[in-house]
């Protein structure tokens, strides 16, 4: 059963719940400690691993990264034949297998294997040592791992934290107390350098290794893509943390924003949900908006028209490209 992101998770004076999850948090833990102990990951020779990771439970931005990573490594032409590799989560597939956007829909492989394959190969396998050989042997050289940042089944040679600074890391404290998947100091030594998204609104970037490269970047939307801002919108969202895109169109894009409505994460809408919201916006006035994972979702659905839901496509700039394609170019050569 898919959940949504609690919101004490992001109380930052804490909530009486996350007090009480604390043992629980411990004990899960203690848990990951014993499993990293008597688990190593493999190292795959022949083929360089850029892993894009959040320290999180989802919504940080490791999609929208992996992306914009992709983009620099062919604009400077950094790898011949680079892929994108992840465990197709909300996906009902589990072999390892190359994506194909003909074939393939988001409750096989998942809405962020679909996103990807717009940029370029992506394979999806719920073992990811055995996806990276499979893409290996289809020719891979560098492939990007969108997750997998606390995976003990495969090694990356270079490792990615994301952090976005609209959400920070909450509370700071591990499942189920709070939002981490491991103790923020072994996360910080694992990192290699760090994407931090958008402005420092968690006074975060102090906390972070000063011996580390930090990579900013922005969310941005294509101009032809961007809604008026005049109107009145109903946003909804199913995705890691829905309130940062709600915050987004608010504060960045100065939209009129009436009405909210959250969805759980990998959320697979019926069209009873899409009568239900077109209802309720038609009572208010209000012009429906969403997410293009969200709208993977809704795509799915036979005989449902979208005509009248409009899609706020983003991408992910890095500020600065220079210092990153410097420490890229440096990390694939060793």
């Amino acid at each position: 059963m898919k959940i949504k992101t609690p919101s004490f998770w992001y109380r930052p004076q804490g909530s009486l719940l996350s007090a009480l999850l604390s043992p629980l948090s411990v004990a899960y833990g203690v848990g990951r400690a014993v499993h990293c102990a008597l688990k190593s990951p493999e190292k795959l020779d022949g083929v360089k691993i850029i892993c894009i990771g959040n320290l999180n439970a989802g919504g940080s931005g490791k999609t929208p990264t992996a992306m914009a990573l992709l983009s620099v490594m062919q604009e400077c032409k950094m790898a011949r034949a680079p892929a994108f590799l992840l465990r197709g989560y909300g996906g009902t597939n589990e072999a390892p297998m190359r994506v194909d956007p003909a074939r393939h829909n988001a409750e096989e492989v998942g809405e962020e294997a679909l996103l990807l394959a717009a940029y370029g190969p992506v394979y999806v396998a719920r073992d990811r040592l055995e996806g990276a050989r499979l893409a290996a042997r289809e020719g891979a050289d560098v492939i990007i791992m969108d997750d997998g940042y606390q995976s003990r089944r495969l090694q990356a040679d270079i490792y990615l934290a994301v952090i976005d600074g609209t959400m920070g890391l909450g509370n700071q404290k591990m499942l189920p107390a709070g939002p981490l998947r491991e103790p923020i100091s072994k996360a910080f030594a694992r990192a290699d350098g760090f994407v931090f998204i958008g402005d420092d609104h968690n006074d975060m970037r102090w906390q972070l290794p000063g011996d580390k490269p930090v990579f900013e970047a922005k969310t941005m939307v294509r101009d032809v893509s961007a809604p008026p801002k005049e109107g009145d919108y109903f946003a909804f969202a199913g995705i890691g943390y829905p309130k940062k895109f709600f915050a987004f169109m608010r504060n960045v894009l100065s939209l009129n924003i009436v009405m909210e409505h959250e969805f759980p994460d990998h959320y697979a809408y019926s069209a009873e949900d899409i009568d239900m919201l077109r209802e309720q916006a038609q009572e208010q006035g209000l012009q429906l908006i969403t997410t293009e994972k969200d709208m993977l979702q809704i795509r799915r659905l036979s005989g449902v028209d979208v005509s009248d839901i409009l899609i706020l496509p983003i991408y992910l700039q890095f500020q600065g490209e220079g210092a990153l394609i410097d420490f890229l170019q440096e990390r694939i050569r060793s």
